[in-house]
């Protein structure tokens, strides 16, 4: 680290790990984590790129039930927060998806809600585990009402995203 620049402590209004998104249909049931954040953050990358943190998943379905960190950026997640926004406020001449990926090419996470005009929504998810060396995984499908459950993950992520402009100082997320 240089000199410098000091180590931030990040004092966050967040209750860590703070549910993201949560998917609940029957036996089935995602959530999505914000675990923590990055140590070792100084002003300088805070102000230059925001701050970092590591993400997890957890998943359960008929007995099955895992969790582990995936692979996602602040980043992404904002992307796939204004697309999900957009979505769900059906503006004229947006695509009825809303996706969320990992960085780089290869693909290690994706989360696709698909929208139809009856309400529903359609979510398709590939998250790998970081601890296997991404060998491993889960993959699911799960159909939902898109109003009951939408409301709520915007609420969250529009918290979670106010509460890191409060810590950085600014909006940049990208």
């Amino acid at each position: 680290m240089d000199k410098d620049f000091k180590e931030v402590e990040i004092k966050s209004n967040l209750e860590l790990p703070y549910t993201l998104i949560c998917i609940k249909e029957g036996s089935t049931q995602f959530d999505l984590y914000f675990k923590a954040f990055d140590e070792h953050q100084n002003e300088y990358t805070i102000n230059a790129g925001g701050v970092t943190g590591t993400f997890e998943i957890a998943y359960s379905c008929l007995g099955m039930d895992c969790r582990f960190e995936c692979d996602i950026t602040i980043g992404n997640l904002y992307s796939f927060y204004l697309q999900l926004e957009n979505v769900y406020e059906c503006l004229p001449g947006i695509v009825p998806i809303a996706t969320l990926e990992n960085y780089g090419s290869l693909e290690r996470s994706n989360l696709t809600f698909t929208f139809d005009k009856k309400g529903h929504v359609q979510v398709n998810g590939r998250f790998m585990d970081k601890d296997t060396q991404y060998s491993s995984g889960i993959l699911f499908d799960v159909s939902m009402d898109a109003f009951y459950n939408i409301t709520h993950m915007i609420n969250a992520l529009k918290y979670f995203f106010e509460e890191l402009k409060r810590i950085q100082g600014h909006s940049n997320f990208y």
